[in-house]
């Protein structure tokens, strides 16, 4: 699953920053705000499982819509530096881990 979305005014300069993450994920929330030099300008979460995963940017919950599956990758990309939130959550009772690499 791929998401692009064009430029909207100017969040500031890209930093050239790779950031790496591999958070576990439960059915509590796991909220990334305020990670090292966000605003990100896009990441790519990959789902090692064993359980599917939700994802919301810069909103306040996961949907419960689209989970990313294990073995499935996501990948966003906003054009500029506006990404400030990434929730992640799975259902009760399941749990998965994740690789999650962010442009800034």
């Amino acid at each position: 699953m791929s998401v692009s979305v064009g430029r909207i005014g100017g969040s500031g300069n890209p930093l050239g920053k790779i950031i790496s993450l591999n958070p576990n994920v439960s059915d509590s929330n796991l909220v990334l705000e305020d990670e090292d030099y966000m605003p990100w300008i896009s990441f790519s979460l990959f789902n090692d499982g064993p359980d599917p995963v939700y994802v919301a940017v810069n909103e306040d919950e996961a949907s419960s819509e689209g989970p990313i599956s294990r073995g499935e990758q996501m990948s966003v990309d906003m054009g500029t530096r506006l990404i400030d939130k990434v929730i992640l959550v799975c259902d009760v009772g399941e749990e998965c881990s994740i690789r999650l690499k962010a442009k800034s």
